[in-house]
């Protein structure tokens, strides 16, 4: 047994001692944690969402790139646009696909931009383990906090960023189908019209 879990192990100890729990006891053992271990998990789980996060806004990254793509593919096409926009039924297939094209990258673009604005209410209480407040808190020569209330505050925190992952990955899925349907659109559009034209 390493030092780090004896210690780990005598604070377990300790706390159900103080909580009144039977050390002895299997089922308490199992059931009950210290607040500092808590803690622990706690802010594993925010790192954890944080990542989860941060893999939202990569793929965000690349779906914005690849929509950037299509929309300089679509403004190179001039002769094209002027061509499928002239009158003529011969070019309402191409006018239809074209529609769709506007209408999915309009879709992708709003949607992927939605997965930048994840702005969600916080608890007033959920905001010691922030920055600005640890600052403030070091130019007030402010008590630290107690394991309990971090514990408290961290498991509030995980559940604030679980959301804003849920969201952001809500989003990217609709903007994700959009912008397929906007490189199908595109590409059948630009064989379509380039063969009407020639």
């Amino acid at each position: 047994m390493t030092h780090a879990t004896e210690v780990v192990s005598r604070r377990r100890a300790r706390y159900r001692r103080h909580s009144g729990l039977d050390v002895t006891c299997e089922g308490a053992a199992d059931t009950v944690m210290d607040p500092l271990d808590e803690l622990d998990v706690a802010l594993y789980t925010i790192s954890d969402f944080g990542q989860c996060i941060q893999n939202a806004d990569a793929k965000s990254g690349m779906l914005g790139a690849l929509l950037g793509l299509l929309l300089a593919g679509i403004t190179s096409q001039s002769e094209l646009l002027r061509t499928t926009l002239a009158a003529g039924p011969q070019h309402t297939p191409a006018r239809a696909l074209l529609t769709a094209f506007a209408l999915s990258l309009f879709v992708a673009g709003a949607c992927l931009g939605l997965t930048q604005l994840p702005r969600l209410t916080v608890p007033p209480a959920v905001r010691r383990l922030a920055f600005p407040a640890m600052a403030r808190r070091s130019d007030s020569g402010g008590d630290r906090p107690s394991a309990v209330e971090l514990r408290d505050e961290a498991w509030g925190q995980a559940e604030t960023l679980a959301r804003i992952a849920m969201r952001k990955f809500r989003y990217l899925r609709v903007s994700l189908l959009s912008s397929g349907l906007c490189v199908v659109t595109f590409l059948t559009w630009l064989v379509l019209s380039s063969t009407a034209a020639s």
